[in-house]
């Protein structure tokens, strides 16, 4: 009721009595009003301690909004303490500023907003409402209360602050009656990192362990089991809040033991530490004398936390990842694979067929891997054509390229045909050799058990497109014979290039009759060592080295001898033989024919008996594992 209809002053007759009060107002509205008012403040006695400020908090959008002092016990008991000539206008002030809350409801409830989620240090305004059945009360003042003032300290204004970690009860009650049930959260507190659990409990190498907590962030250094961890990704549960309560994922890492400690660490030490299980296999296991299914991969497949197992498998001699991966449409394609073992144990390949078979043994009776004829194979020092292998005539045997073994291999392929492809990495001694009795060109695998002492690590990534440390040149894809690149002879091309670690350039050329032929490369690279191997192309019976040019360290120049080469099919081999990708120019002459004089005859056989010194130092230089005597 608006305070302006109760104030209507009526006119005195003279000399007439009329029943008014002093103030104005008929005597009968004047007692009303003072009736009403003595009725509110006692209620108010009642049911407030006299110690305690109403706090009328009610949520509207988000802000807090609380009336009047006016209309708090304080605001009217104010009123009371006038002359009484003035209360009635100070009254009518109250009536006209705010409505007196009253409610005849036997259903009356105070309704606590939800508390969310804390963190040590925060802070935030609470928000509560009294309830008439389903019905907000207008203007119901609301005290609010902690149980545990050391954990959540809550103020007069309803601000409540997160002190420490622990629980604590926060109560909403209300002022203005007595009868109505409080509303009561119990609160959590967190620490400012803080780890609520870890899944799975089981993990293998390679695997992704969640942990689910708070504070948890890329940007934290973390272990399994005194082994670096990878991380894999954190997923915030508020993106706008992204240091608070989330999911940190982990790359389970080799040489973890099989009871680890996942670690977290900080600027201030160990911030977050709990136990798991690693079983001592990789995700991929059994993949030794069968391949691993990746399917048919439309984008990636990446995994940089795998392992060399320490375990002897098959018959006892075996360690070796096999993989096979299949792609529905022609494209680029990049297969990576890395090991910080690395040097003369490790061995990375790709190939278009590969089988084992305990029925293809060697000396020793270990299994071996095997590219059957009419297929190719890409990878540091093993590059059969057709799965045949090279025949040196000079020393009587079959190799291949000869190659610093690597500790990554980049094998970079382009407009790779639409099938099913095999990726082998393998530790140990060993290595990739031709077997002319059987016909194929064969990875042979040796483990002596303690160099395994722990899982090695190993990673690999096999992604769609051509990814390599220089820009491809014109003339690739020429990595295997199968996409050699057709040249004459004599030329010169220039802005070629050795793009990725160990890549090979096949180049095929064809002589309708005998000449003396020298090729020449010209590297951009200094440090770079790129070797030179021309090979008559025989197949399918065979294919032979007649001659290669092995360049000096640090030198720009790598150079055949030159030697005469008879009518046919012949291939050029580029090889990195260090691992150092470079551009390059080559040139192919064709020098003069004579007969050659007696000195020249000596000379020849002093160049041939060199080279084949040279050749043996190389191989030592390779089984020791460094570039050795060049």
């Amino acid at each position: 009721m608006a305070g302006g209809s109760l104030m209507r002053v009526l006119p005195r007759s003279p000399g007439k009595f009329d029943w008014q009060s002093p103030y104005g107002l008929p005597l009968f509205l004047y007692g009303v009003a003072l009736s009403t008012y003595l009725q509110y403040s006692q209620r108010l006695d009642r049911s407030t301690p006299a110690s305690h400020r109403v706090v009328d908090a009610v949520e509207f959008r988000g802000i807090v909004q609380r009336p009047s002092p006016r209309c708090t016990r304080r605001g009217i008991r104010g009123s009371h303490r006038v002359r009484t000539a003035a209360f009635l206008a100070a009254f009518l002030a109250v009536a006209a500023a705010c409505e007196v809350p009253t409610n005849r409801s036997s259903q009356l409830s105070v309704q606590l907003d939800s508390i969310p989620p804390l963190v040590s240090g925060d802070s935030l305004v609470l928000s509560a409402r009294v309830l008439a059945d389903a019905d907000t009360v207008a203007n119901a003042g609301i005290q609010f209360s902690s149980s545990d003032e050391t954990v959540l300290l809550v103020n007069e204004d309803g601000k409540l602050f997160a002190s420490k970690p622990g629980e604590a009860d926060v109560t909403a009650a209300a002022l203005t009656f007595a009868d109505a049930q409080a509303d009561t959260q119990t609160v959590r507190v967190r620490d400012v990192y803080e780890l609520d659990s870890i899944a799975p409990q089981l993990v293998r190498f390679g695997s992704i362990l969640d942990l689910f907590g708070v504070g948890l962030n890329q940007s934290l250094a973390a272990t399994i089991g005194g082994a670096d961890a990878i991380p894999h990704s954190y997923v915030p549960q508020d993106p706008r809040q992204r240091d608070r309560f989330g999911r940190l994922s982990l790359w389970v890492t080799p040489p973890a033991p099989a009871v680890s400690q996942a670690v977290l660490l900080g600027f201030e030490g160990i911030l977050i530490s709990d136990t798991i299980l690693v079983t001592q296999r990789d995700v991929y296991e059994p993949n030794d004398t069968t391949p691993a299914q990746l399917g048919t991969i439309a984008d990636s497949v990446f995994n940089p936390a795998l392992a060399f197992e320490r375990v002897r498998r098959g018959d006892g001699r075996l360690a070796v990842d096999w993989y096979t991966f299949t792609t529905t449409t022609p494209g680029d394609w990049t297969v990576s694979v890395w090991s910080p073992a690395g040097g003369s144990r490790f061995g990375a390949y790709v190939t278009n067929s590969l089988i084992w078979s305990s029925a293809v043994l060697d000396s020793d009776g270990a299994g071996l891997y095997a590219v059957a004829p009419g297929n190719w194979a890409s990878g540091a020092g093993f590059r059969p054509c057709d799965g045949l292998g090279f025949f040196y005539p000079q020393y009587g045997e079959y190799a291949f390229t000869f190659e610093v073994p690597p500790d990554s291999a980049v094998i970079a392929l382009k407009d790779l045909p639409a099938g099913t492809y095999h990726v082998l990495v393998n530790y140990g001694e060993g290595g990739p050799f031709y077997d002319p009795g059987a016909n194929v060109s064969v990875i042979a695998v040796f483990v002596d058990s303690l160099n395994l002492v722990v899982p090695l690590p190993t990673g690999l990534w096999i992604k769609q497109g051509y990814r390599s440390y220089l820009d491809p040149d014109r003339f690739e894809e020429n990595d295997h014979c199968g996409v050699a690149q057709s040249i004459s002879v004599p030329d010169t091309l220039e802005q070629l290039s050795i793009d990725t670690p160990h890549d090979a350039d096949w180049y095929a050329f064809s002589l309708s009759s005998g000449a003396n032929v020298q090729f020449t490369v010209d590297v951009s690279e200094n440090l770079a060592d790129l070797d030179t191997y021309v090979i008559r192309d025989r197949r399918p019976d065979s294919l032979v080295v007649v001659d290669f040019g092995f360049g000096a360290d640090a030198a720009a120049v790598t150079q055949t001898e030159g030697v005469f080469l008879d009518p046919g099919n012949y291939f050029l081999i580029v090889v990195d033989f260090l691992g150092l990708p470079s551009g390059y120019t080559l040139r192919s002459e064709i020098l003069p024919t004579l007969p050659p004089t007696p000195a020249e005859l000596q000379s020849l056989r002093d160049r041939l008996g060199a080279r084949r010194r040279l050749l043996e130092q190389r191989r030592e230089a390779i089984a020791r594992g460094s570039t050795g005597p060049r």
